[in-house]
């Protein structure tokens, strides 16, 4: 029952992090795709 349990759990963490992943809707075939995070640069306090 314990192992049963665990393993619902595990199954149900697994598709909410593969849904939070936001893959396009609309892939094109053999495409990669990644994210990345791009630093905001701010040009008024370089002197």
């Amino acid at each position: 029952m314990q192992i049963s349990t665990f393993f619902l759990i595990l199954v149900f963490f697994a598709i909410i992090d593969l849904r939070a992943q936001n893959y396009p809707s609309n892939p094109e075939p053999g495409a990669c795709y990644i994210r990345c995070t791009n630093e905001e640069i701010s040009e008024k306090n370089q002197a």
